[in-house]
């Protein structure tokens, strides 16, 4: 039949079709109360099943609605990862949660930045719970300070750039020199900058915790 319209399909052929997943053994995911049998599962998520199917437009000419859905539902459900927990100096813990929106910033920074912490160990804190969580190979100044740096910096990026464009197309050591200066002065602008925000976060969360 083609795809491009809705096709009616008996239910006993469906079933047949779903009898090729019946082979799928093993740790499943569950949902609510539903068991692993594949006939309740065929009834819990497919609401028309009386006798007569009725399946909408197809995305591919050979899947339709109810493959899909036994395909997604029956993976194999693997253990996650430990989530990160926030370590605070009184002793007690919270767990870091998937949202980072509903994390408690206010809390956390009253803790750990009110005793006047360096900046440079509130970055660290941060970074590690960042590679932790998002599994990050590396985090660094692009990935903390990117949304939100300074036209200096930001012109400081163009000359190395360029400056690293032409010594690549020009091959003299004039121009290695220059890319490495430019490479020198736009890492210290960038730490710099980031110990000036991190410092800011730490002075507004003691005078004002209300600002975070």
């Amino acid at each position: 039949m083609s795809a491009k319209k809705p096709r009616t399909r008996e239910l006993i052929s469906i079933t047949r079709e779903f009898g090729l997943f019946k082979k799928v053994r093993g740790i499943i995911r569950q949902r609510k109360e539903s068991s692993s049998c594949l006939d309740l599962l065929f009834v819990t998520q497919l609401s028309p099943v009386r006798q007569v199917s009725i399946l909408p437009k197809l995305t591919f000419s050979n899947d339709h609605r109810g493959l899909h859905c036994a395909l997604r539902l029956w993976t194999v459900s693997f253990p996650a990862p430990p989530k990160p927990i926030w370590v605070f100096e009184a002793g007690s813990q919270q767990g870091f949660r998937k949202d980072v929106d509903r994390v408690d910033w206010r809390s956390f920074f009253d803790t750990q930045c009110n005793s006047d912490m360096a900046a440079a160990t509130c970055e660290a804190k941060l970074v590690e719970i960042a590679q932790k969580h998002f599994r990050l190979k590396k985090v660094g100044p692009g990935s903390l300070n990117r949304p939100s740096l300074s036209p200096r910096v930001i012109e400081s990026l163009k000359r190395r750039d360029w400056a690293f464009g032409k010594r690549n197309k020009m091959r003299n050591s004039k121009d290695y020199n220059c890319w490495v200066d430019r490479a020198r002065e736009t890492k210290r602008l960038l730490k710099a900058t980031r110990a000036k925000q991190l410092r800011k976060i730490t002075t507004l969360s003691r005078r004002c915790p209300e600002v975070l």
